[in-house]
Formats: C-alpha cells, sequence, structure tokens
C-alpha cells in the first residue's frame, strides 16, 4: 500500500466515524431521501393469469416472447420450459414465425397429444403458420392470407399504436415526476451537507 492509498483509507474512515457519530449514516440519508417514485400502473407488468381450461388460442396471442413461451409449457404442457426448449421457441419468434406455430407445436407435439392439449382456435390458425414454413408455397400462403387479413390487420396496427402512444405518454409522466423528485432530493441533500461543515 502506497502512502497516499493509506491517507485516503485513514480520511475515509475517520469520515465514517465522524458521520456515524452525527447519526448521519446512509440508512438516515436513505430514510430521509425515501427510497423514490413507485412506476404507475401502465408500466408495471403483471404476470399473465390464463383462464380456465381450455385455454382459448386468443389468450396465448396476447402474449409475447418469454411470456408466450412460458404460458405455453405450463398452459399446455404442464410444466415450466426447459433451458433449451425456451431458447428454441425464442429463436423460433425472433425469426418472425406466427405464435400460432409455437402454441401448436407444443400443443401438437407427442407430449401435447399424450397430455390431450386442447386449444379452441389454434388447429385453423397453425395450419397456416405451419403452410407458412414451406419453402415455395409459403410464399403465395403468405401473400394470400395477407390480402384475405389486410382490414384486421390495419385494425390492429391501429390499436397497437394507441397502445404505444400510451405508454410513452406514461413514461414521459413519470420521467418529469422522477426528474422532479431526483432534483429536490439532492437539493435538500446538498442543504444536510453544507450544514453539516
Amino acid at each position: 500500500m502506497t502512502l497516499e492509498e493509506l491517507k485516503a483509507t485513514i480520511e475515509a474512515e475517520a469520515l465514517r466515524r465522524q458521520a456515524a457519530r452525527d447519526g448521519f449514516t446512509l440508512e438516515a440519508v436513505e430514510s430521509f431521501l425515501g427510497k423514490g417514485l413507485a412506476a404507475p400502473p401502465e408500466l408495471r407488468s403483471a404476470p399473465p393469469v390464463p383462464p380456465p381450461p381450455p385455454v382459448p388460442f386468443a389468450w396465448f396471442a396476447g402474449l409475447d416472447g418469454p411470456d408466450l413461451v412460458n404460458a405455453s409449457y405450463q398452459s399446455i404442457l404442464g410444466r415450466p420450459p426447459d433451458p433449451d426448449g425456451m431458447q428454441h421457441y425464442m429463436a423460433v419468434l425472433a425469426h418472425g414465425n406466427d405464435k400460432a406455430f409455437v402454441v401448436g407445436s407444443m400443443a401438437y407435439s407427442p407430449e401435447g397429444r399424450a397430455r390431450h392439449a386442447n386449444v379452441p382456435g389454434l388447429l385453423p390458425r397453425f395450419v397456416v403458420a405451419a403452410a407458412e414454413r414451406v419453402p415455395v408455397a409459403g410464399f403465395f400462403v403468405r401473400w394470400g392470407m395477407a390480402l384475405l387479413t389486410l382490414g384486421s390487420q390495419r385494425r390492429h396496427a391501429r390499436a397497437f399504436e394507441h397502445y404505444v402512444r400510451l405508454r410513452l405518454d406514461a413514461i414521459g409522466r413519470y420521467v418529469v415526476q422522477s426528474n422532479s423528485q431526483v432534483a429536490t432530493r439532492l437539493e435538500a441533500l446538498r442543504t444536510v451537507l453544507e450544514t453539516r461543515d
């Protein structure tokens, strides 16, 4: 240890002891400043709660990413996902495959059939999603489905735009409130530190 490091260590220990004597500890600062703002309800995410069996495909369609894979394993196969399965289905989703393909792959797998998995509304969507994966015919199936569902896709896009705007507004309000609280707390801390000198 160098002389400078020893000096810094001694000064830090002296400050710590003086702060403890004065009652100015980290815990006291935290209790004075508080823990911060709670996120608004629009920004909190709750784990998805499945409806009673049989779970319809519409419920799965409202989930994304890990929530979709976890819920599919739990509801269809009755167990948590294994790491390889989670990685596989997350890669399937990342490559742009339909959610119906993920849910159907589990429901119509040997394990899903052994459990007599029943997902109302899944079969036609799974057939289309599986047909889209066929090298040449998949191109025509995708275009045909795009033309047939153009109206509903526009409705979904507008609904998604509205949802994103609501979330962005909530995030903006939260950031403004947080910044205001941080500024107030920093000013209070500066005042406390100045009175300690």
